[in-house]
């Protein structure tokens, strides 16, 4: 080996030595964050792991325990977040159809059936001795619709007043309450009108004339309360929860099954543990990639410099 050889071969020796003496710090500290979160992985992965063991052995597998967990994943009460992007979409607009089919068996407040009936000029219903023509625009509707039952002209226009008038001097809650589907409270003076307005308009006459009421008093609503009545609340409220029970018959079914494997929790669990423990495993893989950086290269593969002649 020639003196020029010897000298160039140290020198790579020598700068290859400060380059390793010399390494980026933030190669070290990459490679000390990658050490420690490998470490805490592996201990998260394990705590899940022996989590998912001991909800396992609480997981009731009897009979009973297989009702009560259908009951709860049937009931609209979303367990995770993916499950709450599916069923709550469908229970709002099953709310919003059950609102939609509610609405017509909605009955008018007191406030607008007395508006209705009263007419604008009058103030009727306010004592018993008060005569108040029916509003003309109601009265035209219930005659059109007995000439339809097959009533005479000069009979549905004589039946159409007498009930009008009936109901005008009556208190408007009684007339709400006998127009009510499903009347709340039985009252006696209720029950006697719901049964007048049947035997003058017949059994379709009780959601002909809530509908009727409803239509021109609905200008005279002002507020969103006054449009929510309690029955399309209920309409809203039952869409809502057979929405979210039909959405949910795939989720009780997947948890019926996860049953056998300990349950939803402890299958949860064991989930998390593997993704802990393949993060640890790809912290490992990324901590060789930074010593592979750091090594110097092979001596054996160098080429030294030739001397110069």
């Amino acid at each position: 080996m020639t003196l020029a050889e010897e000298l160039a071969r140290t020198c790579v020796s020598a700068l290859r030595k400060q380059a390793a003496d010399e390494a980026p710090a933030a190669a070290r500290e990459q490679f000390e964050t990658s050490t420690l979160r490998e470490r805490l992985l592996r201990r998260h992965g394990e705590r899940l792991q022996e989590l998912a063991k001991s909800r396992a052995a609480e997981e009731d597998t009897s009979p009973g325990g297989y009702a009560e967990t259908a009951a709860k994943r049937l009931f609209p009460m979303p367990h995770t977040v993916g499950e709450a992007a599916v069923r709550l979409p469908a229970m709002l607009a099953g709310g919003a159809y059950g609102h939609y089919l509610a609405r017509p068996y909605e009955t008018s407040s007191a406030d607008v059936i007395h508006s209705v009936l009263a007419g604008k000029a009058g103030l009727a219903g306010k004592g018993k001795g008060v005569k108040a023509p029916p509003v003309p625009q109601l009265e035209k509707r219930v005659i059109e619709y007995l000439t339809e039952q097959g009533k005479a002209p000069d009979v549905a226009s004589d039946t159409a007043q007498r009930l009008l008038r009936r109901l005008g001097v009556q208190r408007p809650e009684h007339v709400e309450g006998a127009l009510e589907v499903l009347p709340i409270f039985d009252r006696a003076k209720s029950k006697a009108l719901r049964q007048e307005i049947t035997g003058a308009l017949g059994e379709k006459g009780l959601p002909f004339l809530r509908r009727e009421i409803g239509l021109i008093g609905e200008p005279e609503v002002k507020t969103l309360a006054q449009r929510l009545g309690r029955l399309r609340w209920g309409g809203a409220l039952a869409g809502g929860l057979a929405a979210g029970a039909l959405t949910g018959i795939p989720y009780m079914a997947r948890a019926l099954y996860q049953k056998r494997q300990g349950g939803e929790a402890a299958v949860r669990a064991r989930a998390e543990a593997q993704q802990a423990l393949e993060a640890a495993g790809q912290e490992g893989s990324k901590r060789e990639e930074i010593l592979k950086q750091l090594e110097p290269p092979n001596q054996g593969s160098e080429t030294v410099p030739e001397a110069a002649a």
